[in-house]
């Protein structure tokens, strides 16, 4: 069976740090492949395998690993398999496009930067391949925040996760990936569900196994009152279900999801609806 694959593309600068810490963990933790990816235009100069995040180097630093460990124990003692890949292409995106096709994608971690960060993302050089076929799940852990991952000791400071629910699309896949997220990283969390409208509105949804989440009916616009309610109980993750049919890039340029991404500075989930 072919292991989960988790991708982080990374600029490999500082700003997209807190995004690497992000995937290291889960993929830590799911016991998966994790891939690092530098895109870059045929032409350009590659960047050297030093120049990418340290696996190894965190990885002693959280305590999990020894200093000065082989570059085989990552695997032998932990179960993760790393790879740093540089992407060259007349396109960068269209090489993302053939590593995001791998049939294990899991997840893809993406940082964003404060301000102009989502535009950055959605016009970067490996964005509109990465967002437009994408149909895993993606964290956006945008610059300047803490996240739910201690840069320092790898700690996880998961515990209230918010989950916007409307009628369409379903919730049932965010709820799911918000569930399966605490239980793989250990996290001691609530699930607060958020309705933006009328309670005779507030759609169904599958428990599933777990605690029942909470629910908060409210009235105003979506945006404002996703970002106003993430204030209200501290949330440190927001999950969100983007339409199936298409893609996250569609999803992303519209005004929900960038909207709260801009107002929020808290990492967001995005996963595809079923």
């Amino acid at each position: 069976m072919t292991r989960p694959l988790i991708v982080h593309p990374t600029d490999l600068l500082s700003t997209s740090e807190r995004a690497f810490h992000h995937a290291l963990k889960i993929a830590l933790a799911r016991r998966s492949r994790l891939a690092l990816v530098h895109a870059h235009a045929v032409g350009h100069a590659g960047a050297s395998l030093d120049a990418f995040p340290g696996v190894r180097d965190t990885l002693a630093e959280w305590g999990v690993l020894p200093r000065g460990a082989p570059p085989e124990a990552v695997g032998q003692q932990l179960g993760l398999l790393v790879s740093k890949v540089e992407v060259a292409a007349k396109e960068p995106r269209s090489g993302l496009e053939r590593m995001l096709g791998d049939e294990g994608l899991d997840l893809v971690v993406v940082g964003t930067r404060a301000l102009d960060g989502l535009d950055h993302l959605l016009q970067g050089s490996f964005s509109e391949g990465l967002a437009r076929r994408l149909r895993a799940a993606a964290l956006f852990v945008p610059a300047g925040c803490h996240g739910f991952v201690d840069a320092a000791s790898g700690g996880i400071k998961l515990r209230n996760v918010l989950v916007p629910v409307a009628a369409r699309p379903s919730c049932a896949a965010a709820l799911k990936a918000a569930r399966r997220l605490i239980e793989d990283l250990g996290a001691d969390a609530a699930i607060t569900l958020l309705h933006v409208g009328g309670r005779n509105s507030m759609p169904s949804h599958e428990l599933g196994h777990g605690p029942a989440p909470a629910e908060i009916v409210r009235s105003g616009g979506v945006v404002e009152t996703i970002a106003t309610v993430a204030d209200e109980i501290s949330a440190d993750l927001i999950v969100m279900a983007t339409a199936g049919h298409k893609g996250l890039l569609d999803a992303l340029r519209g005004d929900t999801t960038e909207g709260v991404l801009r107002r929020t500075r808290r990492p967001v989930l995005a996963t595809p609806a079923v």
